[in-house]
């Protein structure tokens, strides 16, 4: 059976869209990842201008923050983003190779990581998701693993491995973790998507 989306191309339950090309507030130039908090707010980062963006439900502008707004706020790239059951914002920063967690008012909690190959160090990390009980995965771009950690930044394990076979990676961009806590990761270089379970296998 069909389902029907729409009466042509472009009509498939489009609802709108927000922002446009620019600096000004409530504009994007390089608009990598977005997450929705409690109230439905839509949290942006943009690498270019090098902040976050807060949109409301209906796409009116409300605040942006970024390097030259916190005092000692270090953005390089702020690239994947995500927010926890308590509206904490973590973000995290390619170019910087860390992970900044933030509370609802942009107040800066904690931050880990470094450049390196160890666990807890990061070469261009990018994705981000948490899990139900608050753990955060990092998807490790060019050390091809994704990273758990708990909420307070301390490692827990990791998942993947260099290579292109099962259970290998070649630049991971994102990753998300469904109800059971198996572990999906988006393998970039091989077009594909590897799921693991909550043991990393």
């Amino acid at each position: 059976s069909k389902i029907s989306l729409g009466d042509g191309p472009g009509d498939e339950e489009f609802e709108g869209e927000l922002g446009k090309y620019g600096i000004n507030d409530g504009e994007f130039i390089w608009p990598t990842g977005l997450a929705i908090d409690s109230q439905k707010n839509l949290w942006v980062t943009d690498e270019w201008q090098k902040k976050v963006i807060i949109l409301d439900p209906n796409g009116k502008y409300i605040r942006s923050w970024g390097t030259s707004d916190i005092p000692g706020l270090d953005f390089g790239r702020p690239s994947g983003i995500a927010i926890d059951s308590d509206d904490n914002v973590y973000i995290v920063d390619s170019a910087c190779h860390k992970v900044q967690k933030f509370d609802k008012e942009c107040n800066p909690l904690l931050q880990w990581g470094e450049f390196g190959t160890s666990h807890g160090q990061f070469d261009s990390p990018w994705g981000i998701t948490i899990d139900k009980a608050g753990d955060v995965y990092i998807a490790d771009h060019k050390n091809h693993r994704v990273e758990k950690f708990s909420p307070q930044g301390d490692f827990i394990s990791s998942f993947g491995r260099f290579g292109n076979g099962r259970g290998e990676l070649n630049r991971p961009t994102d990753v998300a973790v469904d109800p059971d806590a198996d572990v999906y990761i988006c393998d970039w270089l091989k077009n594909r998507v590897q799921m693991f379970d909550k043991a990393g296998t």
